[in-house]
């Protein structure tokens, strides 16, 4: 995950919760943020969702948040190894979409 100015936004995150593990008050700061990022994605499944039981709305928006930290720390401790992350996506976006999405 890279910012506009293309700086490496997700490994600066990983070495700040590394860091709080070591650190009680960096961990309480950080909390609101991780709450906020996972509110907005189980915000937006359950949103595509429609009338599902919202266990199975909490599992799918579970398996999209794994999915991208799994993608993003792949490409951060894993640079030029393997696939590169535009490959990666392409092969998991069908799978998460079928997930997310009503059947046509």
């Amino acid at each position: 995950m890279r910012a506009p100015d293309g700086r490496d936004v997700f490994g600066v995150a990983v070495k700040l919760w590394v860091a709080a593990d070591d650190d009680p008050e960096l961990a309480e700061r950080l909390e609101p943020m991780e709450r906020l990022v996972a509110g907005e994605i189980a915000r937006v499944v359950a949103e595509l969702g429609g009338d599902r039981p919202r266990a199975e709305v909490a599992a799918i928006a579970t398996t999209v948040l794994a999915t991208i930290r799994g993608l993003a720390l792949t490409d951060a401790f894993l640079p030029g190894g393997g696939r590169s992350p535009e490959k990666q996506w392409a092969l998991v976006r069908p799978v998460l979409e079928g997930l997310l999405l009503p059947a046509s």
